[in-house]
């Protein structure tokens, strides 16, 4: 359930508007505009965030768990 299951810390997949394909990457911070909430990503190897409001209607999934 998009926004109430995604936190800050976790790992969605989405559809990047500036991307092709399916990005992997972390929540860094949750907002709220006119258009309703959207979050900001940040890849854990890349320097600074996606460009652009990440929407609930791009998240594909969630990382529940990671098995090592």
């Amino acid at each position: 359930n998009c926004p109430e299951d995604i936190q800050i810390g976790d790992i969605v997949s989405y559809k990047s508007e500036y991307a092709d394909g399916i990005l992997i990457h972390r929540v860094a911070y949750i907002g709220n505009d006119s258009r309703g909430i959207y979050f900001v990503l940040k890849g854990d190897n890349n320097p600074s965030s996606d460009p652009g409001k990440v929407r609930c209607s791009q998240i594909e999934r969630k990382v529940v768990a990671i098995i090592y």
